[in-house]
């Protein structure tokens, strides 16, 4: 972490305040910080809300100029009428960062409301408070364990900035259960003081973040947005997650939090300029991740399919040759590797490769799995698999640790990129054996996707991008 960037004493307060945190919600703001290690306080004018902070071990005060000790950071949780108060206080007490849950601004298209925001952006402003927000959940960083109260909290490698709470939110989960978590989230909301653009600069210094993920709705400064969207992707990848992208939708985001909608067009063009990647979902910005994460590298568009079936290989030709790569056939050269362990009217090594009759042969599927990796035509390999869907202890589980045996040892010793899909199929295996199954590929460093349609788009993804690296020549 880099200590003189101005955010990061907002990513890394020494202490915290809560400012309005009720019974009505089990102090759900005050539970938000539990896990925080530095001083927290509560603040309410309200002295019959005290008894519930201090159960939680929280100490209470009537404002935030009565704590005796500085405060970094405040969580605001109050009416909309009441935040200019509140507002007045940190500036009175040199509070360096604020993030505002408040909603009822300028989303609201109101005539207050607007100028509410405009009053507590120009407090903001005036006395240099780090405003996150308003409209928003504000920041979460496992580092600290701010934002969210739960005990084990893992810290893992993708910033996400977004302009939606329950987008955040969600987005931390699905990122985590698919075993490549956060490393910082922050729900901006309106971004009156802060925008994405400030917290781009942020991520692009943070050691810790590899990878960067955005949920926009709208840009409000396109130059500053451009500017740091252009230096964060020269360093690492950006993956820009955009809505308003129709015109109901442009209606939508404008009274949700206020943005404004540009054109599509323009848009694409920055994006692509900066080097940065279009995706439209989390689950694309999180298969994206999982590969960048674990590829460093890809030296071209031919790839090796190694499938469960006749039928499931034609279905992975289809989904990644529409997305751009070749699926080329091999060589006689190529092919006698192969050949030389297992050759028979049943087996079609052309590529992609498969063959049901021998599908359960371990000899076999490694036989493949160099061949493919020895191949001059390919430059990465996309493996196929379906967990057989017995429970642990039955004949299924047997044959499956067999299998990830062999794709473990061969990504020990694979030179080109390895990346395995997990098939769609009906039943499938039990949610702890895959959840089990990923977590040790990826331990191993071999990205796992569920779903060649979804692994063809994340695989395009990452060769854009990681194309665009080698192109500018960054390190």
């Amino acid at each position: 972490m880099d200590q003189e960037h101005r955010l990061s004493r907002i990513f890394y307060p020494r202490s915290v305040a809560v400012v309005g945190a009720k019974r009505e919600n089990n102090y759900s703001w005050l539970r938000r910080a539990l896990r925080f290690p530095g001083p927290i306080y509560n603040v309410n004018i309200d002295k019959t809300e005290w008894a519930g902070a201090e159960a939680l071990g929280i100490k209470s005060y009537a404002s935030l100029v009565d704590i005796p000790e500085p405060v970094d950071f405040v969580s605001v949780t109050v009416p909309a009428n009441v935040t200019p108060f509140v507002m007045q206080d940190c500036i009175d007490k040199g509070v360096i960062g604020v993030q505002m849950f408040t909603s009822g601004f300028s989303e609201t298209g109101s005539e207050l409301g607007i100028e509410l925001e405009e009053k507590i952006r120009k407090m903001a402003v005036d006395s240099g408070i780090l405003l996150v927000g308003p409209n928003c959940l504000g920041i979460y960083n496992p580092d600290t364990g701010f934002g969210d109260g739960r005990e084990e909290w893992e810290a893992g490698h993708i910033g996400f900035i977004s302009q939606s709470g329950i987008a955040a939110n969600s987005f931390m989960a699905e990122a985590e259960d698919n075993g490549v978590p956060i490393s910082k989230v922050v729900s901006m909301g309106n971004g009156i003081v802060l925008d994405s653009s400030d917290y781009l600069d942020y991520f692009e210094q943070d050691e810790q973040t590899r990878v960067v993920g955005m949920f926009l709705e709208g840009i409000r400064d396109g130059r500053a947005f451009y500017a740091s969207l252009k230096k964060t992707a020269a360093r690492k990848p950006v993956l820009v997650w955009k809505v308003g992208e129709t015109e109901d939708s442009a209606r939508a985001t404008a009274s949700h939090s206020g943005s404004t909608v540009g054109s599509q067009q323009v848009y694409e063009g920055l994006l692509t300029q900066c080097g940065a990647v279009k995706v439209d979902s989390a689950k694309e910005i999180i298969d994206t991740a999982t590969i960048l994460l674990n590829v460093p590298a890809m030296s071209g568009l031919n790839l090796g399919l190694y499938s469960i079936s006749g039928g499931r290989a034609t279905q992975m030709a289809n989904y990644f040759s529409k997305q751009g790569f070749k699926i080329p056939l091999l060589s006689e050269i190529s092919q006698v590797p192969m050949k030389e362990q297992y050759e028979s009217p049943m087996i079609n090594y052309n590529n992609p490769i498969e063959s049901t009759s021998f599908n359960r042969l371990e000899e076999f599927a490694a036989n493949v799995l160099d061949g493919l990796d020895q191949a001059e035509e390919i430059d990465a390999i996309v493996h196929e698999w379906s967990p057989q869907i017995g429970p642990t202890e039955s004949e299924d589980a047997v044959l499956r640790e067999a299998r990830l045996a062999t794709m473990l040892s061969f990504a020990q010793r694979a030179t080109k990129p390895y990346v395995v899909i997990i098939a769609e199929r009906y039943p499938e295996a039990p949610a702890d054996v895959l959840s089990d199954i990923s977590k040790r590929l990826l331990d191993a460093g071999v990205p796992v996707i569920d779903g060649v349609e979804r692994g063809a788009k994340a695989l395009r993804n990452a060769y854009q991008y990681l194309s665009f690296r080698a192109d500018v020549g960054t390190e």
